[in-house]
């Protein structure tokens, strides 16, 4: 560990964001230790790679809001050649690219994370990459609903910004603002220009570009008072 004149916990959270990859070394105390968890949420909002490996207990000792995740099998009943042959090829694989963001709103400043309310939007928008169920159209919408001001929106970007979703959605994420009064073609119409088709002029031109691409699209309804 360098000493820079920074603390235990900024030389930590620096090494993280310039890394590409971190190991979590699992066990039965893993989630009782709020050191460990600040290390790996802060991974998670730097973009960078949480890979675990489950070196004693169970995998019910992996985090919650990483048991969605692959957990490498390195328990010492693993013969030591085997455990050091997965775990080098775990760390040479490519990190897959960030989706970009289009039109995403930056977050406030502060920004208090709520991660339970997090995690749980985030396993019903992934639902699909981590269960074994081919969603139909309707069930691919996930709707926030609330009164004004709960924070619909800063969780929306919050999720939108968060690199595991990111990467999930390597087409981008597009973020369109409606309002109740807004044409049902004039929504249609922005979602495919955000897309990148300039020429559409039609209803049925929209679901082409949405279709080539694994993306993920956020409106935000902007509601007068009556």
């Amino acid at each position: 560990m360098e000493s820079r004149g920074n603390t235990f916990l900024r030389e930590i959270r620096d090494a993280i964001a310039n890394a590409d990859r971190i190991l979590l070394i699992v066990g039965p105390r893993v989630k009782h230790s709020p050191y460990v968890e600040m290390e790996w949420r802060h991974a998670l909002r730097e973009g960078t790679v949480v890979t675990a490996l489950l070196r004693s207990g169970d995998y019910g000792d992996v985090p919650e809001a990483l048991r969605l995740l692959h957990c490498e099998d390195v328990r010492p009943s693993i013969p030591e050649e085997d455990a050091l042959a997965k775990i080098r090829r775990l760390v040479s694989t490519p990190v897959p690219v960030l989706g970009p963001l289009v039109g995403v709103p930056r977050l406030a400043t502060p920004y208090l994370e709520r991660s339970d309310r997090l995690d749980h939007l985030r396993s019903r928008v992934l639902i699909d990459s981590y269960e074994p169920i081919d969603l139909r159209p309707d069930q691919r919408i996930t709707s926030l609903t609330g009164m004004g001001g709960a924070g619909k929106s800063v969780l929306a970007t919050a999720l939108a910004q968060a690199p595991d979703v990111r990467r999930s959605f390597q087409g981008g994420i597009y973020w369109i603002a409606v309002g109740r009064d807004t044409p049902a073609l004039q929504a249609l119409t922005r979602v495919g220009l955000a897309f990148g088709d300039d020429t559409i002029d039609y209803y049925t031109g929209v679901t082409e570009p949405v279709k080539s691409q694994r993306s993920i699209l956020t409106t935000s309804t902007q509601l007068k008072k009556p």
